[in-house]
């Protein structure tokens, strides 16, 4: 085989192999609370670094998200209603066994950095300003109810960075591999680093992760999870901004977030 294969290491393992030194940024990343056949999807929309624990995200914040949706093999977006708090959705319906594909992300928005703190603006409209980033997200959750494991969910969506597992995970299960690719406008990404971080991470805020790989001249890899669990994994890209005087750096992230059974 040309393509290398991955591990995913965990805990004493990992942490020796990506011990970051700086605080890890927010990401973004879509799951399912305790999914059950015959009962509403909980769906979550999670912001933060405490994965998967979900947060109220602030108010000023919330217009620069897109909605969450729940898709089904078919295709149908299922009906959704607001749960208790504003990263919650509820399907209206109790949901069938199946897969079911979940996705959220945020608009491109600038972010401008001065001594005193941050700024939802432009660099040219933060006086102070010594750093600016355009940033984008985007996140897909899949969810197996049941012994599902429809295919749909192997395809891309068109995300402009996107991370598309080429099996359904449901199909995966621990010391097994996972074979992923990453796209960025639909094409192939190499040479670009995935980071996966398992639920249960105690250490991630501080940027530690449990999973680092990098993608090949066809922006594949292959992941073999040693620990079952709720994973997330991110990618992330930069690029100058055409304009200094407006911002420095376009970035932006996608997560794929999946369940790996023992």
């Amino acid at each position: 085989m040309t393509k290398r294969i991955f591990k995913a290491l965990c805990l004493m393992a990992v942490l020796a192999f990506v011990l970051a030194p700086q605080a890890s940024a927010h990401e973004i990343w879509a799951n399912a609370e305790n999914p059950t056949a015959g009962q509403p999807l909980v769906a979550i929309l999670g912001y933060g670094h405490d994965f998967p624990n979900g947060e109220e995200i602030a108010a000023e914040r919330l217009p620069i998200f897109f909605p969450l949706e729940v898709i089904d093999a078919q295709g149908n977006k299922l009906a959704l209603k607001a749960g208790d708090k504003n990263y919650i959705s509820i399907t209206e319906e109790p949901v069938k066994e199946g897969t079911y594909l979940l996705t959220t992300g945020y608009k491109p928005t600038y972010w401008s950095y001065t001594p005193e703190g941050s700024a939802m603006k432009a660099k040219n409209e933060t006086p102070g300003a010594t750093s600016c980033e355009q940033y984008s997200r985007s996140a897909k959750g899949i969810v197996n109810i049941g012994a599902a494991t429809d295919d749909f969910v192997t395809k891309p969506i068109g995300n402009k960075l996107e991370i598309v597992p080429l099996v359904n995970p449901g199909t995966v299960k621990v010391g097994g591999d996972l074979p992923l690719q990453v796209l960025s406008d639909g094409k192939p990404l190499p040479k670009a680093d995935v980071k996966g971080t398992l639920a249960g991470n105690k250490h991630q805020e501080a940027g530690n992760r449990d999973f680092l790989a990098t993608t090949d001249g066809e922006g594949k890899i292959t992941m073999s999870p040693l620990k079952e669990g709720l994973w997330t994994l991110v990618v992330e890209t930069k690029s100058d901004y055409p304009d200094k005087a407006v911002c420095d750096v376009i970035a932006g992230d996608a997560t794929l977030t999946f369940n790996i059974a023992n």
